[in-house]
C-alpha cells in the first residue's frame, strides 16, 4: 500500500494506468499500481529492494521496539550522486510498493 499523496504523483504523471483516482464516502483513494508493475517502470535502473530494521542500529541491550522499513535502490550507472533520502542513493517507504514508487518517482524527476 502507498499514500494518497505518493499515489497521486504516480497518477499525475500518467505512466501507471492503474492508478486511478477514487472518492467514496468523503474518504479519497487511489488504486495503486502493484509492486511487480512498479518494478518494472523502473526498468534497468532498478537494482534491489531490501527490508531493513531499525533496531539493526542499536545495541541488543536497548530495548527498543523493531520498525521495519523498506529500501529501494537504483543500479550504480542510474545513481546520479542526487541526494535523494540520506545521499545514498536508495528511497525508504513502510511497504515495498512505497520504496520503489518513490524511487521511480526520483529517477523520472524532470
Amino acid at each position: 500500500m502507498i499514500n494518497y499523496e505518493l499515489a497521486k504523483q504516480l497518477y499525475k504523471n500518467g505512466t501507471f494506468k492503474s492508478s486511478i483516482p477514487v472518492t467514496k464516502a468523503n474518504e479519497k483513494y487511489l488504486d495503486y499500481p502493484p509492486l511487480s508493475e512498479l518494478i518494472e517502470a523502473c526498468g534497468g535502473s532498478f537494482d534491489v529492494l531490501q527490508r531493513w530494521e531499525w533496531n539493526d542500529l542499536f545495541p541488543s541491550d536497548i530495548k527498543e521496539v523493531a520498525s521495519i522499513c523498506w529500501r529501494a535502490y537504483p543500479t550504480e550507472e542510474a545513481y546520479k550522486g542526487d541526494c535523494v533520502v540520506d545521499c545514498c542513493g536508495y528511497e525508504t517507504g513502510d511497504t515495498p510498493e512505497e520504496a520503489v514508487a518513490k524511487l521511480w518517482l526520483q529517477l523520472n524527476k524532470k
